[in-house]
């Protein structure tokens, strides 16, 4: 189940980057991204982690883990 939970939320990262939501971008969390990367830059920085995330959430399912 915590591999299914991982997979999800490396999806929802990638979409997240790859959008224009407002209230995704607007966080003081997606502001963080964006003032050490730029607005590009923490596109691409997000795109990254959450496909990393999401590879870690296939790996540990396929592991058995959980």
């Amino acid at each position: 189940m915590t591999g299914v939970l991982f997979i999800l939320a490396g999806i929802f990262t990638v979409i997240g980057a790859m959008s224009d939501w407002g209230w995704y971008w607007n966080s003081w969390q997606g502001r963080m991204w964006i003032s050490l990367f730029g607005e590009g830059g923490a596109k691409w920085a997000l795109g990254i982690l959450g496909a990393a995330i999401t590879l870690f959430g296939f790996v540990y399912a396929a592991s058995g883990q959980s």
